[in-house]
């Protein structure tokens, strides 16, 4: 392939998109140019919402319950030992 494909990836925080940024890294046929998220990663780098979204995941696997287990924004706030 002569030149790379330009593509951006939505969804970029959350474990997925993370996958797929790692895959795409040096990949010989595409380019990542861009990266999206949901309105919570606003304003921060991207680091900072990545280890904001493994938080969530941590606290979330150690809970019983599916729904109930997804902590609270001002949990989350509130948290400051993490990471």
């Amino acid at each position: 392939m002569e030149q790379k494909l330009r593509v951006g990836i939505l969804g970029a925080t959350g474990m997925v998109g993370q996958r797929f940024i790692s895959l795409l890294e040096d990949h010989p046929w595409f380019e990542v140019v861009t990266v999206a998220a949901s309105p919570r990663s606003a304003g921060k780098t991207y680091e900072e919402a990545v280890v904001f979204a493994q938080r969530v995941s941590a606290i979330v696997v150690t809970r019983q319950g599916a729904q109930t287990s997804i902590p609270w924004r001002r949990e989350m706030e509130e948290e400051q030992t993490w990471g």
